[in-house]
């Protein structure tokens, strides 16, 4: 998250939400996100909502320069900190930030340019793409497909699901984001179809460590008052955190993010047609909020697999409802 202007009575800030980025206004409120911002973590490079920021650009994209100035470089400066550098955190890439990068690029056998390069991007981006989308390495990591997340049912915070893989560049997607081996087989699989069908669906979130869902539940908490509760899930509780859900918006709505109009695009429709053959469901179905906990959410689809789909399907119930019962034996 960036912020553009401060004109004193209003803030105008992006919220790097999911992987949609969001104008959002306070008029004449002044609302202090500095401990949001500034929130750090000990296992993560950046604080959940600068990683969450990075992987809404896509990562470091684009070579830097001592002398300029960027929001980038804020996370640049972040992410040499944890590495022991001692920086500011404005985002001008200054004399000091050069040094503490020389240092980072001998320390890794890097060129040493003292820019943020190719070579030097690289080597961060890949960093930081494990701390979005954790490996099995050090981690008990599960399969847990069919597990029951609820407002009812949590996951354990440092729960990550096993063999996470970021989508291929064939996927159209806003930013970085991983999901599950066979999740992101199934998503590719009916994003050809779908597009063979003139349908072009874009994926705008997919894997959400525990860390970046509780920077996003605060901060969605700050924006939206007292029902913020029905629009997010709190940490633990999300299904994103099983790697087997994915958020979509389609071209028709020219992409828009987490918007209701989905369920009446022709995406939408497409989906509710087709999605349960590749193993999706949606989650949050129109008038269920008294059975789910959450409001319609028409973008929201989780990969159970394709006989599981079809069984909720003819179940007639939710999902939340179906892997309830299925865990209870009934």
């Amino acid at each position: 998250m960036q912020f553009l202007k401060d004109f004193g009575v209003s803030i105008f800030f992006i919220l790097a939400f999911g992987t949609g980025i969001f104008l959002l206004s306070r008029g004449g409120v002044e609302l202090d996100f500095s401990a949001l911002l500034n929130r750090a973590t000990a296992i993560l490079s950046l604080s959940a909502g600068s990683l969450n920021g990075w992987r809404a650009e896509g990562g470091f994209t684009k070579d830097v320069f001592p002398g300029e100035k960027s929001h980038f470089i804020s996370y640049l400066k972040e992410y040499l900190a944890s590495r022991g550098a001692s920086l500011g955190s404005s985002s001008l890439f200054d004399d000091k930030t050069q040094s503490a990068l020389i240092d980072f690029q001998k320390n890794n056998s890097l060129p040493t340019t003292g820019a943020l390069d190719a070579g030097t991007r690289a080597f961060i981006n890949d960093d930081l793409a494990e701390d979005l989308c954790p490996s099995s390495d050090g981690n008990e990591q599960e399969d847990d497909t069919l597990e029951s997340v609820s407002r009812d049912h949590e996951l354990r915070d440092d729960y990550a699901p096993a063999n996470l893989v970021l989508l291929p560049d064939e996927v159209r997607k806003n930013g970085i984001i991983c999901v599950t081996e066979d999740t992101a087989d199934a998503l590719l699989s009916m994003m050809r179809a779908a597009s063979n069908d003139g349908i072009y669906l874009r994926v705008t979130s997919g894997f959400r460590r525990f860390e970046i869902q509780e920077y996003l539940y605060d901060l969605y908490k700050k924006i939206n008052g007292p029902d913020f509760w029905r629009g997010i899930a709190s940490p633990g509780h999300s299904e994103h955190q099983l790697g087997t859900t994915v958020d979509l918006t389609g071209l028709s709505i020219k992409n828009a993010s987490t918007s209701a109009a989905f369920g009446k695009s022709k995406e939408g429709s497409w989906m509710s047609l087709h999605a349960g053959d590749y193993g999706f469901v949606m989650s949050y179905p129109d008038g269920k909020e008294s059975v789910t906990g959450y409001k319609y959410e028409p973008w929201h689809w989780r990969f159970v697999g394709v006989d599981v789909a079809k069984k909720v399907r003819a179940s007639g119930k939710t999902l939340c409802e179906f892997l309830k019962d299925l865990s209870s034996g009934k």
